[in-house]
């Protein structure tokens, strides 16, 4: 709790370590405890309300030897529907109990990215989507190309190269977006794979109705046979009785 410095804290009698709000609430376990005692934190969990939407188990990560309690722990979250939260010190597991608590009563929007309907914003998005390109990359790219038209239609390698801190790692990748095409070898090789399997499947299915049909002439045939093995030895009782 010394580390929680910037959201208000109080302290009350309560089963959960830490409440968010009426329908948030947080456990916080140690590993060293929990290798000591691991019955704990099940005794915690069954004391917890099920009317809880959000049920936070803030794990510190105090052991080297940490896979096998993590792995038996990620089990027990996803069984009784907790948020596994881990943190490797105190300061880092405030931190996250300071963002529950300050993103109470806000939606999604509060931390999603604003999109912006200027010319500048939307370059700067396109460009720093490039491996290497960062926003001053993308702001003197600009400044020397002036827009996005020129930028494709004149950065040659040699050209790219002159704008301010383009270095040649940040020029190739901006040059491969730029003229790459989009159907890669891979992509290319993929769909041919995917031709093959389906023309397969096809050969097979085709194979199949010839088979059933084959089998179906096949049993025509015998009971046409049959029917007229049948006929015939009808016949020659009637004529034996009529003798």
């Amino acid at each position: 709790m010394q580390y929680i410095r910037n959201v208000p804290t109080q302290f009350l009698r309560m089963v959960p370590d830490y409440l968010f709000s009426s329908t948030q609430c947080g456990l916080f376990l140690s590993l060293k405890y929990h290798s000591l005692y691991p019955n704990y934190i099940h005794r915690r969990i069954a004391e917890l309300r099920s009317d809880f939407e959000l049920r936070v188990l803030l794990v510190l990560v105090d052991i080297q030897d940490n896979a096998p309690a993590l792995r038996q722990l990620n089990s027990l979250c996803v069984t009784n529907r907790l948020t596994l939260i881990l943190s490797w010190t105190a300061e880092e597991a405030a931190r996250y109990l300071e963002s529950y608590k300050a993103s109470q009563g806000k939606d999604a929007s509060s931390i999603q990215k604003k999109s912006s309907n200027l010319y500048v914003d939307q370059v700067t998005d396109a460009l720093t989507a490039c491996p290497n390109i960062n926003k001053t990359d993308a702001a003197n790219l600009l400044g020397h190309f002036g827009s996005m038209r020129n930028l494709f239609t004149k950065g040659t390698p040699e050209e790219l190269a002159l704008v301010a801190g383009m270095g040649q790692v940040k020029v190739t990748r901006l040059y491969e977006a730029f003229c790459k095409p989009f159907s890669s070898k891979k992509a290319k090789q993929r769909r041919q794979r995917q031709k093959e399997l389906l023309e397969q499947q096809e050969a097979k299915e085709k194979e199949e109705q010839s088979k059933t049909i084959a089998d179906d002439s096949h049993h025509d045939s015998t009971t046409k046979m049959v029917t007229n093995a049948l006929s015939s030895s009808d016949e020659k009782d009637v004529t034996n009785q009529a003798s």
